[in-house]
């Protein structure tokens, strides 16, 4: 069990976004980036609890995105994937129903497949880490450290998304609970238990990282760097070759093997995120926003736009932020926290 502290409320949010940017900046306590890379609506759903030194989130999103992510200071992250293959975390391919383990303070990049889904527990790394001499008897340090992909059993996996799902649960089905600290020690004191008895049993992979995964993840990181230190400039895939000093195959095997699309592609998605960031944040005018970015022909650039984003970029525009994220349905976020009780 936890130990007697002084605790503040819990907390209890659901929210649904139509909008990849907004989504990475719902989530209290992270530092977030969110890139859509597939094209249409986007649509994204966060159920998340905070139970003291424990926090619990469940995320769907429909589209494929690029991540990046930083966690709050001193936590780590133990989590599930559910559904959504295709998917890479820090560089590795990731299967349904693998438990991944990410050290505190480490900085996440996470490829999201179509319809990606995960069940996370972020963790007071202290508190785990008491917990786990409790529970297991030994220290698990070196485990927090180790390979962030791991397999479960069936047994164990059932075990750690029906705790989670039980928080989120209910949390959402009696909020009052969430204002009495010893509701909030026992269900933190569950969570803690399922991530400590999954890192316990989870099958070692042994499978080593290839280097050449790392090397493609920082090219497109220094492509990233570059497009958006010229703004306005439109690089093109020969300036990126020349920047980086590599050839034109060996930058569009990179990127398809990082972000499964190609170069040209990237480039032109990322000036889009980056016009629709500005219509969403900054309330300018569509032609000042995509002139900013290099997008000279209204027309053809308004085509692009509907084609990635599922709407025409005069709609964003007419459309504030606020509107694009709304408290999520009591009965569809009941409904998210039931599949993981059941599913």
């Amino acid at each position: 069990m936890l130990p007697p502290q002084p605790t503040a409320p819990g907390q209890y949010l659901s929210v649904e976004t139509s909008d990849a940017q907004l989504q990475a900046a719902c989530l209290p306590g992270w530092t977030q980036d969110y890139m859509q890379l597939s094209c249409g609506q986007f649509v994204g759903r966060l159920i998340e609890v905070k139970l003291g030194p424990v926090q619990v989130y469940r995320e769907t999103l429909n589209q494929a995105t690029d991540e990046r992510c930083q966690g709050p200071d001193d936590r780590c992250t133990v989590g599930m994937t559910l559904s959504g293959r295709g998917g890479f975390l820090q560089g590795r391919p990731m299967e349904e129903h693998s438990l991944w383990v990410l050290p505190a303070n480490e900085f996440i990049r996470y490829r999201a497949p179509h319809d990606s889904d995960i069940v996370v527990a972020s963790l007071d790394t202290d508190a785990l880490l008491r917990h786990a001499r409790i529970v297991l008897g030994r220290d698990i340090a070196p485990l927090l450290d180790d390979a962030p992909l791991r397999g479960l059993t069936s047994l164990t996996g059932t075990r750690f998304r029906r705790t989670l799902g039980s928080a989120i649960r209910a949390s959402a089905s009696t909020p009052a609970l969430l204002q009495h600290p010893a509701a909030l020690r026992q269900l933190a004191d569950d969570v803690l238990d399922a991530c400590v008895l999954a890192l316990g049993e989870a099958q070692h992979d042994n499978r080593l990282l290839r280097d050449r995964q790392h090397v493609h993840r920082a090219i497109v990181d220094r492509a990233r760097e570059f497009i958006l230190d010229r703004r306005g400039s439109a690089p093109t895939v020969t300036d990126l070759c020349e920047q980086l000093g590599m050839s034109r195959r060996g930058l569009h095997h990179a990127f398809v093997h990082v972000l499964d699309i190609s170069p040209v592609a990237y480039i032109r998605q990322l000036r889009l995120h980056e016009v629709r960031r500005m219509l969403v944040e900054d309330g300018v005018a569509v032609s000042t926003a995509a002139h900013a970015w290099g997008f000279w022909h209204l027309g053809i650039f308004s085509q692009y736009y509907k084609a990635m984003f599922g709407e025409l970029p005069s709609v964003t525009a007419r459309t504030p932020g606020h509107a694009r994220l709304r408290p999520l349905d009591p009965r569809t976020a009941g409904a998210l926290a039931d599949q993981l009780l059941l599913g």
